[in-house]
């Protein structure tokens, strides 16, 4: 769900100061079963993040280690 979001996120135009831009997101997920605490959880979420970055932007990326 959260890929078809982006998806068409980064097809809306946006106006500022009469230009039109597109922007993007990229988004780093984790699950609540493989990561158990809030710590662990929020740094699985974010070296997703960072990966999904690394990969060019504009992506979801799910960290699934445990």
């Amino acid at each position: 769900m959260i890929d078809e979001i982006r998806n068409v996120f980064s097809r809306l135009l946006h106006l500022s100061q009469d230009e039109e831009f597109s922007v993007s997101f990229s988004c780093g997920i984790a699950d609540l079963a493989n990561f158990p605490d809030a710590a662990s959880l929020s740094e699985a979420a974010d070296k997703a993040l960072f990966q999904a970055k690394k990969r060019g932007r504009n992506k979801v990326v799910v960290n699934r280690d445990d």
